[in-house]
């Protein structure tokens, strides 16, 4: 920001005619009184301005806050992403060549890669003229992972040691330029060819740990082309062994005698001596099981399993071996399926003898018991005879007893079983009484639904059993889940109190979800409407809401109308706009984010102070963001040098478009490291950005998330029981290059791969990535982070599968 601020400030300077040493007669002369320059301001102290270099500077300070555009964002003297060329910024003479010096093959950091930030530093003279006691300069190189430190002018006018900053180290294999050569994992031989074990194949060389590196086709690289080991005469696993663990040539007792193991066709293992092996022996074929002749079929000449007929009533079988290696049917006498048995009344000549059911006087008249009438004599289902208009007969006229003074089951007894007369007790509402005959033949309780002194209801939800059927309150699904409307969310079914059913979340329920209407696209008073009543306000800047910092807001701007569409903070922004306060308590630097919820709304948004805000055409806007695509998350750094209240702007890039959405206003020490991690509760939605951020732990990785080395933001979630969640996280669409988010979950961040419950990165740049993990109770951190340097918005939805 310092740097940023500078260059702002130059910039003023250069429009006003600002001079360095009294005497030029300009337009609107500045006379400094001296050469030392003001670290607050960036001007030369005691500058004296002419009255219209006074109104630029007013122009640019209004409201205390100087303009912030990307160059403003730019830190450790990172290229100027996203800032395109304006009348504040100073040109950048030399830079080009100086980049490309940096980066020249041949070059030594210390030598002949300087960046523009570091030939600055080194001064123009290679001899060290003296220095001003007590002064500052930078020193060292921001090549790679090393970072600029500090020198200090002695009493003596000559510099210091370098302090601070960060100092290379002897080269590793990860990915990184520790010692600040320009050459990331030098003399690795990183991305050679080489040559994998056994079957792997070729590939390159790629890290395996910060020591050792191994050929990316072996077991564990990222072409793994290791296979499981079948039995073939080659390292499938590449492990340097054959065929291990299958014992080939070990001795074996084959179907067709004692062999050796050996490969078959299939990459399996066979006895040498079976049936296709090299030692294959036939014999003549036998009926018993086995494969005597060893063409590959076992009791091939003998027709199993063919149709056959056993003896008498033995009925149909099938072809199988006896005990002396011939043929037999498998209903006969000793097969396998057998059918001779003693003769009993079933239709069938069971003892296959010629004759079927011989001795029971089949056909002969009978009667049949109590109501059931005159028949003939049959076999019943156990094998016995009975009348056939009894019980169980091919007629049977037997009924279930009824309350009719009759034998209605032919058992010879009447009514028997209904206890007709007893007392019988009362069931819920309905009092004590006696057994009766009801109307459908049947022993009621005279209270009871159909008895002469029926006392039952309908039945209502009111925890009483109304009808009487011994349950309460059924067919109302009482602590059955539910939802209710609208915001009102997940409760259970209970009673109302008119008798009928209701969520508990609902409105006027035990668990009472509603919440006063917001406009936000929701139903939040769960009446069934969304945003009634006028419940959508910050149509404007007069009726804006607040936007607390460390808070999660939602809008939706669909319904309100287009208030700033002649605003030029971003160029012309002709969508539906609404306004939030933001609350600034303390200068400082802020993560300002807005994401859609939903369809194709394409937001755009700026920040503004309280009086540029009160004027229909905004003109001057702290910063801004309004490039990305239709429902992709924008968000910007916004330095803020006072505290004050300033207002957020969404607005849509598309003629009278609106939609929902979720913004947020983090200061952005919150989520730099585990220390200060920014707390979410499931579920959630967090618009945030990484752009600008910190590289605090650079080099992590969880299993199936990729090394990091970008900006990264950190989440805490405290569990208080296991949850099984899923994690997604949406990029901003464009960057140079598109960003490419990498989640990681873990619960130690000091050792992050100890303590890993998960990781992804297999989407690719621009594209959203989703992690299902199941996390048992307590603290855990959820790590936002890239795989290269590029940084930018996101959207991070957190919600229980």
């Amino acid at each position: 920001m310092r740097s940023s601020l500078a260059l702002a400030m130059v910039a003023v300077m250069s429009w006003s005619g600002c001079v360095s040493e009294p005497g030029i007669d300009l337009e609107h002369p500045c006379d400094p009184t001296g050469r030392e320059i003001d670290p607050r301001t960036g001007f030369p102290v005691g500058c004296t301005w002419g009255s219209d270099a006074a109104t630029i500077r007013d122009a640019a300070l209004a409201d205390d806050v100087l303009p912030v555009n990307d160059a403003a964002l730019a830190r450790d003297g990172a290229p100027l992403r996203d800032a395109a060329p304006t009348r504040d910024a100073l040109p950048m003479r030399d830079a080009a060549p100086m980049r490309d010096a940096a980066h020249s093959q041949d070059a030594t950091p210390s030598e002949d890669a300087l960046t523009a930030e570091d030939a600055a530093s080194a001064g123009p003279d290679a001899a060290e003229a003296p220095c001003q006691p007590g002064a500052r300069r930078d020193c060292g190189s921001s090549v790679g992972l090393c970072r600029r430190g500090t020198q200090r002018c002695a009493s003596d006018r000559s510099w210091g040691s370098c302090e601070g900053g960060v100092q290379p180290t002897d080269e590793v294999c990860n990915l990184a330029d520790d010692d600040c050569n320009g050459i990331v994992d030098d003399g690795f031989g990183v991305g050679d060819d080489c040559n994998g074990v056994g079957a792997c194949g070729a590939g390159v060389v790629e890290c395996r740990n910060t020591i050792r590196t191994r050929c990316s086709t072996d077991p564990g690289g990222s072409q793994d082309a290791s296979r499981v080991e079948t039995c073939n005469g080659q390292d499938d696993d590449c492990d340097g062994m054959v065929d291990e663990g299958l014992r080939v040539g070990g001795h074996c007792e084959g179907m067709c005698g004692p062999g050796d193991l050996e490969c078959d066709d299939a990459g399996g293992v066979r006895c040498s001596t079976d049936p296709g092996g090299s030692d294959s022996v036939p014999r003549a074929e036998v009926c018993n099981g086995r494969d005597d002749d060893c063409n590959g079929m076992i009791d091939d000449t003998f027709e199993l399993g063919a149709a056959c007929d056993g003896e008498g009533a033995c009925g149909a079988g099938v072809r199988e071996c006896d005990d002396v290696g011939g043929v037999r049917c498998s209903t006969d006498a000793d097969g396998s399926a057998s059918q001779v048995m003693d003769e009993v009344c079933n239709a069938a000549d069971d003892d296959c003898d010629g004759t079927i059911d011989e001795g029971f006087d089949l056909g002969g008249a009978c009667a049949g018991e109590g109501a059931c009438g005159a028949g003939v004599l049959e076999c019943d289902a156990d094998g016995m005879i009975l009348c056939s208009t009894d019980p169980g007969g091919s007629m049977s006229g037997m009924r279930a007893e009824a309350c009719n003074e009759a034998d209605d089951d032919c058992d010879g007894a009447v009514d028997e079983g209904l206890n007709l007369g007893a007392a019988c007790p009362g069931v819920g509402r309905c009092p004590a009484g006696v057994l009766v005959c009801g109307p459908d033949a049947e022993a009621v309780c005279s209270t009871f639904p159909g008895g002469p002194d029926d006392r039952s209801l309908d039945e209502e939800c009111n925890g009483t059993d109304d009808d009487c059927d011994g349950q309460i309150d059924e067919g109302f699904d009482l602590g059955m889940a539910c939802m209710g409307l609208g915001a009102c969310g997940r409760g259970m079914t209970e009673c109302d109190a008119e008798g009928g059913s209701r969520c508990s979340t609902a409105l006027g329920g035990s668990e009472d979800g509603s919440e006063p209407e917001a406009c936000n696209g929701a139903d939040d008073d769960c009446d069934g409407s969304i945003d009634e009543d006028g419940g959508c306000v910050g149509d404007t800047c007069e009726t804006a809401p607040p936007l607390p910092p460390d808070t999660v807001v939602r809008g939706n701007s669909a319904q309100l109308g287009d208030d700033y569409g002649d605003s030029t903070c971003l160029g012309p922004s002709p969508g539906r706009d609404q306004v939030f306060r933001l609350d600034v308590p303390a200068a400082g630097s802020y993560a300002v984010a807005v994401a859609p919820t939903g369809g194709g709304f394409d937001p755009v948004f700026w920040v503004t102070s309280g009086s540029a805000c009160a004027v229909a055409s905004v003109r001057t806007c702290l910063s801004g963001r309004a490039i990305e695509g239709a429902g992709r998350p924008e968000a910007r750094l916004v330095e803020f040098l006072r505290a004050d209240s300033y207002y957020v702007v969404i607005d849509g890039r598309v003629d009278l478009a609106g939609g929902p959405f979720v913004a947020s206003a983090q200061p952005v020490a919150r989520g730099e490291t585990c220390g200060t991690a920014i707390p979410l509760t499931v579920p959630a939605q967090f618009p945030g950005t990484t752009e600008g951020r910190g590289r605090d732990l650079a080099g992590q990785q969880c299993p199936g998330g990729t090394l990091t080395t970008g900006p990264e933001a950190v989440f805490r979630l405290d569990l208080d029981a296991a949850a099984s969640l899923r994690i997604t996280v949406l990029p901003a669409a464009t960057g140079a290059p598109a960003p490419d988010p990498v989640i990681y979950v873990t619960n130690d961040c000091v050792n992050v791969d100890q303590g890993c419950a998960g990781g992804r990165n297999i989407a690719g740049a621009g594209a959203a990535e989703t992690l299902d993990v199941d996390l048992p109770a307590g603290t855990w951190f959820v790590v936002v982070d890239h795989p290269n340097n590029a940084g930018g918005a996101f959207l991070l939805e957190i919600t229980e599968r």
